[in-house]
């Protein structure tokens, strides 16, 4: 055996070795948390290393108890799916409506510190967000949004759209002037060129945005 056909079949054995760790690493966690909802918790606190469960320890109250709603006693999780579904949407939403305006009018409009504003948007993002919980929480309790979802939503849009911008914008610098200028041959006024032209070719990076904003 040759040392080239040693090495082709010692890596291929060796790949599929280490694609199975990865996946024994990965999918092991997922299985014991899908144990331990399934066990109850007198049998988890007596043997907490076990990672079998018999058919007589087999239960579903967790289940029953964390979909229940809040009024009938359990945690109500599938209400606070829904209010983190409805805070990630609006949120995703709301960015890219202030988000694509404000990187066309970066990338494209010529004004006295055009570069200066794009780095503005990223330290922005840069700085602490911590900082500012006192003053919201001030501010959005005489405004009397605190504990409600478009408080949250707010906050969420705040913190997101300076990054959406600097990233929308580094993509649209990247399509020519020249699209544009045709489109306006055409007849076609800024605002449609924008819509009818920027955004599908944008298409993109506005899905790339907005998973990163969700």
């Amino acid at each position: 055996m040759t040392r080239a056909q040693f090495e082709e079949r010692f890596f291929g054995v060796a790949r599929w070795v280490v694609i199975a760790f990865l996946v024994l690493i990965t999918c092991v966690p997922f299985y014991y948390m899908l144990l331990l909802s399934v066990k109850p918790i007198d049998s988890l606190l007596l043997d907490p290393g076990s990672l079998w469960v018999s058919a007589k320890q087999l239960t579903f109250d967790t289940y029953s108890e964390v979909l229940r709603s809040t009024d009938d006693g359990g945690q109500g999780f599938l209400q606070l799916l829904r209010n983190s579904a409805l805070v990630s949407l609006g949120t995703v939403a709301l960015t890219l409506l202030a988000a694509v305006p404000g990187a066309y009018a970066i990338s494209r409009l010529k004004f006295f510190g055009s570069r200066q504003v794009s780095a503005l948007f990223l330290a922005v993002y840069l700085f602490p967000s911590t900082l500012l919980a006192v003053p919201l929480f001030v501010m959005f309790a005489k405004m009397g949004l605190s504990s409600s979802l478009v408080g949250l939503a707010i906050v969420y849009v705040a913190q997101t759209v300076p990054v959406a911008i600097y990233m929308l914008k580094n993509y649209l610098v990247t399509i020519p002037y020249s699209i544009e200028e045709a489109a306006a041959l055409d007849g076609c006024s800024r605002l449609q060129t924008v819509r009818k032209v920027i955004l599908p070719l944008a298409l993109p990076s506005l899905m790339a945005t907005g998973l990163y904003v969700l």
